[in-house]
Parts: structure tokens; sequence; C-alpha cells
């Protein structure tokens, strides 16, 4: 079924009635005391009467449904202790989203306390069902159909009701709810969805992303985040020309690029300074070995003076001995010529 989601409202002409009445269980000695156990309830039964205020039970009325304090409600103070006790059920699985959770509220407070409730709740005879071992009500309720897709699209990114089979539509998760009342409530709702302005639950329900941090209606509320509420996230614009720094953490970028800089300079720095130190060695050893290549070629000169020197020396002894040797040949050959002078 295919749910339009407009909103309608109720005629002014109608008469406040109520369709049905349920309350706790109570011992002989219990009798006209309040609820003494919530969660141990009688299953409802179709009853046209009047609305009425509550007496005992306004202190958590205030709590559950506080948009209903002071008026004339189908619900007794037995109900709304039950429906006290049941919401807790609520803020547990739906409390992440607190519109939902509201939403939710008003749902069934319209649902149990409306003064217009046997307009829109066919109430049926009690049956035993294949669920429970106990009698339930059968009842059928006529929901506006904006209702049903406001309520929806209010609670159906919580992560209850994405893991639920019949989560995945506003019709199935309307159904889950009222076969789910079978153990609650001791009821099995069927629903039916029309726009008769008469003959229909309707209220008013609110987005999960509208921007409030306060009350609505007596109820503490604020904003679902986008975990909770898919309309609350930011939409991406997909036909826009993507900027050059998209996708990228500008702080990040700074950071690693700055960080590469510093270690470029230190890397810089330790080379510079290690090619002084070489610089500097390289020097020193240019300056030890001239100094040795120095006093080498100096010994050298002067080996090669004194060998001169020697050699000098020698030939000037020869030369000497020559000279002499030829004085002693000049002498003896004198000799000679006197003796053979003499002989003649």
């Amino acid at each position: 079924m295919i749910l339009c989601c407009y909103k309608s409202g109720f005629g002014d002409d109608r008469i406040p009635r109520c369709g049905f009445r349920g309350g706790c269980v109570r011992e002989a000695s219990q009798q006209g005391m309040p609820c003494p156990d919530p969660s141990n309830s009688l299953t409802p039964h179709r009853e046209i009467n009047t609305p009425k205020v509550p007496t005992t039970s306004t202190q958590y009325l205030k709590q559950i449904c506080p948009y209903m304090e002071g008026e004339e409600l189908c619900c007794g103070d037995d109900q709304i202790l039950i429906m006290y006790n049941n919401f807790k059920t609520i803020d547990s699985l739906f409390g992440d989203c607190s519109l939902c959770a509201t939403n939710l509220k008003k749902f069934w407070c319209e649902y149990t306390c409306s003064p217009y409730q046997d307009y829109f709740v066919d109430s049926f005879e009690q049956e035993r069902v294949e669920e429970v071992d106990f009698p339930v009500l059968i009842q059928k309720v006529r929901v506006e159909s904006s209702v049903v897709c406001d309520l929806y699209n209010s609670c159906k990114k919580n992560p209850f009701v994405t893991s639920l089979a019949s989560g995945q539509s506003a019709v199935g998760f309307l159904e889950f709810m009222g076969s789910n009342a079978v153990q609650t409530g001791k009821v099995k709702i069927s629903f039916d969805f029309t726009t008769d302005p008469d003959e229909t639950l309707y209220m008013d329900m609110y987005p999960c992303d509208l921007e409030v941090d306060g009350f609505l209606e007596g109820y503490p509320v604020k904003q679902c985040t986008c975990n909770y509420c898919e309309t609350a996230c930011t939409p991406v614009n997909s036909s826009a020309f993507p900027g050059f720094f998209d996708g990228f953490n500008i702080i990040v970028i700074v950071i690693v690029y700055v960080s590469l800089i510093l270690l470029s300079v230190i890397i810089l720095f330790i080379k510079r300074k290690w090619q002084t130190n070489s610089e500097e060695e390289d020097s020193f050893l240019d300056d030890s070995d001239g100094s040795q290549k120095h006093h080498l070629l100096n010994g050298s000169k002067e080996s090669n003076a004194l060998m001169l020197d020697t050699e000098d020396n020698i030939n000037n002894t020869v030369s000497h001995g020559a000279s002499i040797g030829k004085i002693n040949k000049s002498s003896v050959d004198q000799s000679l010529d006197r003796s053979v002078n003499i002989s003649k």
C-alpha cells in the first residue's frame, strides 16, 4: 500500500466517546487501591463511556503524556500506570533519538487516552491467539496516512528498526507494533490507513531533524544526529565541481610538508658538516704530504751536493796524482838524459 503524506484534521462536531477500557489485576484485598503491579494487567474489554480526568495517576501522566495533563481522557488511572511501565521500553530502544521516542509516545497516548477514541478504534471480542496462552482483545485502528509516514520517517534509522524484517517500510513497522501489543497490552491490533478526518487517528508528528533543544508539548527533546536521523545528514552536492583540496585534510598536509622541510634541512646540515670535516681532513693530509716531500727534496739536494763534492774531491785527487806522476816521469827522463851524457 502506498501512503500519501499529507495531514488532515478532526471534524469539530464530534462528541467525545471512549471505546475500550483496561486495568490491573488485583486481589480482593487490593480493591480500591492503585495498581499493585502495572506489568500484570487485565485483558482490555470494549466499553463505551465518557472521558474523565484521571485522579491518582496525574504524576505519571505528566511524564508520559504531558500535553494531556488536566484533560478529560479515555484512559483510567490503571491504564496510565500500565503505559508508564511500558514506555520504559520506548526510552531504552528509541532514546538515542528523542524526537522519534516522543512521536511513539504521542501515538500510544492518543490510541489509549484520546477523548475521541471510539471514532478510530473498533474493539471486538476477546479471543485466544497462538502467540500467548491468555485471551486478547481484537482491535482495528484507523490511522491517518501522514501520521504513519511521519512516524516511520522519524524512526527508520534507529538500529532496532533497521534490524527488523518488517522495519523496511512504514506499514511493516506499524504492523510490528500492533502484533507486539499482544504481549505488552493484551490486545492484537491491525491497522487501516485512511484520510477521513472524522474516522481516523491523527496527531502532529515531529521530524527527527527538527532543530530544537528544550521541550515540545512537555517532552524534553533535542535534535537527532545523523546517526539516527537520515534527513539530519548533510547532503553531498555531487553536481558541484570538486575543489582542488576536496578530500584532503589540510592540517595533515601542512604537518607532513613542514616535517619534510625540517627533515631536509637536518639532512642538508649533516651533509654540509660532513663535507666540511672531510675537506679539513684532506687539507691536513695535503699539508703533511707537502712537508714530507719538501724534507725529502731538501735531503735529496743535500745528498746530490755531497756526492758532487765527493766526486770533485776524487777528481781533484786523481788530477793531483796525475800531475805528480807527470812530474816524477819528467824527473826520471831528465836523470836518464844526464846519465847518457856522462857515459859519452
